[in-house]
């Protein structure tokens, strides 16, 4: 093939690039070489940074004088951009910072204009100013703390690290024993005059020596795990339940995480209809639908890298805290929010690399807490909402630190902050891999569906299983549920709740 070259004045360099085409006929392979300029800077240039077809490869022999003037200017440009990268990451940088400041400063005049009422800490204004807060302290920490912090612990030697290391490890040890005695206190406190109240211990303690009892290992049990999140599940409750502004907050973000559900169900009005899914509420057409749009949202933020950074920043605040890996601690904690479909997809690319253990940690957070696409159906039942994300955020340390009491971990896991590999997005463009997230929730809905079709139908069964053989000895309404509550009813023993007063649903006759 011919080569073509213009002048550019300067120092003229040649790439080459090979291109593949198909035709009826077969495949051609050909290579393109073209000159064009080369910068003198430190930056050299990639001709797939600025071609990246074939059809933007127009040379002199193909084009006409416009659309060579165009390919000159778009070739300068590009040039331009990568010579003065760091200048146009800077005035970038500059513009976003004023048009928020800017932004703001109208926020406040109309807040001023309209009479500076009470800032709306969850909907309005004052979830915006919490937001940016939020914002400023993470840009803070990753530009300026934590450089000079690794900065830091690189430059010192490994006995100085190690000695460091351990001041640490007893200082969090001394913390930790200070905080449980704290708590101890309070608890026998705040059940003064109130001893029944105390039960709830001796139900606690009965429920871990049953785990322990019923542990896959029972000697690789890590009980630092389990206390520490016995721990976390008590503060938890005592700032959602003693504390207003606690379970305020709690319940601000189970509302705003179930209002960004709902949106799922505008996609699915527009499919189904919107008398299925906002009347008749089909749990097929209305709350798992849900999952093609957190897919798609999921995996766009997969493609632009934040999923990645989250799960390992998240992971590793937990896996400080209570010695969990880092899968297993991010599902945890969006388990609150998300459902036991949903969370999985946050850490789907890293799924394949649990362990046993993990996956059962996995599973337990998710059959533990109250899901966030079913959290407006119990409240629409009449249920508080704020019983309901109290109960949740409690049961979330507890499931982990029981999963791991039930399922210890014996392997070695690739999912802890020394080994974690951030995965790279295989898509060519947030397009497709928007595309690819919305069918990677036919799969999960799927299984979900027909999960839930065969396990209500076995409950039938065996609920009519044990009807026919109760009648036949005189005992009406003795179903599969009737017997399982039975067979639950002793624990009820180490709840310092009053019992119910509702009869058994089955009689003799």
């Amino acid at each position: 093939m011919e080569n073509k070259s213009y002048d550019g004045g300067e120092e003229k360099g040649k790439f080459h690039n090979s291109f593949h085409s198909s035709d009826e006929n077969g495949h051609k392979e050909e290579e393109v070489s073209i000159r064009m300029r080369e910068p003198t800077s430190r930056m050299s240039l990639n001709v797939q940074q600025i071609n990246s077809s074939k059809d933007e490869l127009i040379t002199e022999q193909k084009g006409n004088f416009a659309s060579r003037a165009v390919v000159r200017v778009r070739i300068a440009l590009l040039n331009s951009l990568v010579r003065h990268s760091q200048k146009v990451h800077l005035l970038l940088t500059a513009i976003a910072c004023l048009s928020v400041l800017c932004y703001f400063g109208a926020v406040f005049w109309h807040w001023d204009r309209q009479g500076r009422k009470p800032l709306k800490w969850c909907t309005g204004d004052g979830f915006l100013l919490v937001m940016f807060i939020i914002f400023c302290l993470a840009i803070t920490y990753y530009k300026a703390i934590k450089p000079i912090f690794s900065r830091r612990s690189t430059s010192k030697n490994e006995s100085s690290s190690s000695t460091y290391s351990r001041c640490i490890g007893i200082f969090k040890q001394l913390i930790f024993y200070c905080l449980v005695i704290v708590l101890l206190f309070y608890l026998i406190y705040d059940a003064f005059g109130e001893t029944h109240r105390l039960i709830s211990i001796g139900g606690m303690l009965a429920f871990i020596f049953i785990g322990f009892f019923s542990s896959k290992h029972p000697n690789e049990i890590k009980w630092r795990t389990v206390l520490i999140g016995i721990f976390v599940q008590i503060t938890m409750g005592m700032l959602t339940i003693r504390w207003d502004f606690g379970r305020s907050v709690f319940l601000c973000i189970g509302n705003r995480t179930e209002t960004f559900l709902r949106f799922g169900y505008e996609g699915a009005a527009f499919a189904f209809g919107n008398y299925i899914v906002h009347e008749l509420h089909v749990f097929a057409f209305m709350s798992l639908s849900v999952i093609y749009f957190m897919g798609m949202i999921i995996e766009i933020l997969f493609y632009v890298g934040w999923i990645q950074r989250m799960c390992f920043n998240m992971g590793w605040v937990i896996q400080k805290i209570l010695g969990t890996t880092i899968i297993e601690s991010v599902n945890s904690v969006t388990t609150v929010c998300l459902g036991l479909s949903e969370a999985p997809l946050l850490y789907r690319p890293y799924i394949k690399d649990l362990t046993k253990s993990e996956l059962h940690a996995v599973m337990a957070g998710g059959f533990s807490t109250v899901a966030g696409t079913v959290f407006a159906a119990y409240t629409a039942l009449g249920v508080n909402p704020s019983y309901l994300i109290t109960a949740s955020i409690m049961a979330a340390p507890a499931g982990l630190c029981f999963a791991k009491l039930l399922y210890p971990e014996t392997e070695v896991s690739k999912t802890t902050p020394k080994n974690f590999v951030f995965y790279k997005s295989e898509e060519r463009s947030i397009i497709d891999a928007a595309c690819k997230g919305a069918l990677s929730g036919i799969n999960i809905i799927t299984g979900v569906i027909a999960t839930i079709i065969a396990s209500v139908s076995l409950v039938a069964f065996f609920s009519s299983a044990l009807q026919w053989f109760a009648a036949l000895v005189g005992v009406e309404g003795f179903t599969f549920q009737s017997a399982a509550s039975v067979l639950a009813e002793p624990s009820t023993a180490l709840d310092p709740s009053p019992p119910p007063t509702a009869p058994m649903s089955f009689v003799r006759r």
